[in-house]
């Protein structure tokens, strides 16, 4: 790809990105857990753990920090 068709490429996607509209640095991630009782079918069955729960992990001020998020 030339150098001007590499700009031009360039510009679209910004265009583009610029018209997503509000966006937050970070990730989000669904996970299934065990919990802490030691009969509970979570533990021999992967399929049957707990969850969905769902995680934001953003760095703030160098940290690394997770929330977990609910549904509101």
């Amino acid at each position: 790809m030339a150098g001007a068709a590499r700009r031009a490429r360039y510009r679209h996607l910004a265009a583009q990105i610029t018209g997503i509209g509000f966006t937050a640095a970070g990730t989000v991630l669904s996970t299934r857990n065990k919990c802490g009782t030691p009969g509970c079918s979570c533990h021999s069955d992967p399929d049957r753990r707990h969850g969905p729960y769902w995680q934001y992990t953003p760095k703030i001020n160098g940290k690394t920090v997770t929330r977990r998020l609910t549904s509101d």
